[in-house]
C-alpha cells in the first residue's frame, strides 16, 4: 500500500483476521519488550473476544502499536496510521503487513474514516491514538474532534488503553529506543459500551480524555512499584494528589 493520497477506497481492505506476518510478529514483539524494557501488560483479558471493537489509546511512542497489540494474543489488531509511515514503500508494506491502514494528518480523510467504519462493520478490532500525534510531554493531548464521528457511526464497544513509561524510553525526537530501561507497560480498561458514551462530540472528547490520563497515572504508579520506584521518573507531589 502506498501513500494514502494515491490510495482509493478498494485498496483499504478489512483484514479482522491473523497475517502470517501477524502471527510470527506479534510473539516476537513481546519476547522484545519483555527482554529489553521489562514489559507489562495488566487486564489484557478485558478486550472482548469477538464482534467489533474500537481500541483507543494515548500515544508516546513508536512503540505504542506494537506494544498494544503484543499483549492481545486472542485477537488481531488493525492499525490506524499516519500516511506519513506509508511514503516508503519497502515500509508501507511491511506495516500493512500487521494490518495497519493509513490517515492524511489534519485532513477529513474520508476514505480512511470509512476504513475505519467497513472494519468494525465486519467485526475487527480497530487500534487507535485520538490525539492525532506522539504526545510533547508523556500526557495525555487534546483529542482529534475525528474520533467523535467514528464513535457516532460505529456504535461498537469502546476499550480504552493507556501506555506509560514509553516516553521515557523512546520519546519523539529520539532516533533509537533507549534498551535495557523499563519497565514499560500497558492498562486495558473496561470495556465502555455504545450507550454509555455521552451523544456529543465535546462531552464525549473530555470524557475519554480523563479516562485515558487516569488509566495512565493508575499505571505509572504500577510501573514504579514494579520499579521500586526508580522508573518511569516519579510523579509530582501534585500529580499524587490528583491521583489520590
Amino acid at each position: 500500500m502506498g501513500d494514502v493520497s494515491q490510495a482509493g477506497d478498494a485498496e483499504i481492505q478489512t483484514s479482522p483476521t491473523h497475517t502470517l506476518a501477524y502471527r510470527i510478529g506479534q510473539p516476537m514483539t513481546r519476547v522484545w519488550f519483555r527482554s529489553f524494557h521489562n514489559a507489562q501488560w495488566f487486564h489484557p483479558e478485558r478486550m472482548p473476544d469477538s464482534g467489533p471493537v474500537l481500541v483507543v489509546a494515548n500515544h508516546q511512542s513508536y512503540y505504542d502499536p506494537p506494544l498494544i497489540g503484543g499483549g492481545i494474543k486472542k485477537r488481531p489488531l488493525d492499525y490506524l496510521a499516519r500516511a506519513g509511515l506509508f511514503k516508503n514503500p519497502l515500509f508501507g508494506r511491511f506495516i500493512s503487513a500487521f494490518n495497519a491502514f493509513p490517515i492524511k494528518e489534519d485532513t477529513g480523510d474520508r476514505a480512511a474514516l470509512n476504513a475505519v467504519i467497513d472494519r468494525l462493520h465486519a467485526g475487527g478490532a480497530v487500534l487507535l491514538f485520538p490525539e492525532g500525534r506522539r504526545t510533547r510531554d508523556g500526557h495525555v493531548m487534546p483529542l482529534k474532534r475525528g474520533m467523535a464521528l467514528i464513535l457516532r457511526k460505529a456504535r461498537c464497544p469502546l476499550l480504552p488503553v493507556a501506555v506509560d513509561g514509553v516516553y521515557d524510553v523512546f520519546p519523539p525526537g529520539q532516533k533509537r529506543p533507549s534498551l535495557f530501561r523499563g519497565p514499560i507497560g500497558v492498562h486495558y480498561g473496561e470495556p465502555i459500551m455504545p450507550d454509555e458514551l455521552p451523544r456529543h462530540a465535546e462531552p464525549l472528547l473530555s470524557m475519554l480524555h480523563e479516562r485515558l490520563e487516569a488509566q495512565r497515572l493508575e499505571l505509572r504508579l504500577e510501573l514504579l512499584k514494579k520499579s521500586g520506584g526508580k522508573f518511569p521518573m516519579p510523579l509530582s507531589p501534585k500529580t499524587l494528589r490528583a491521583v489520590e
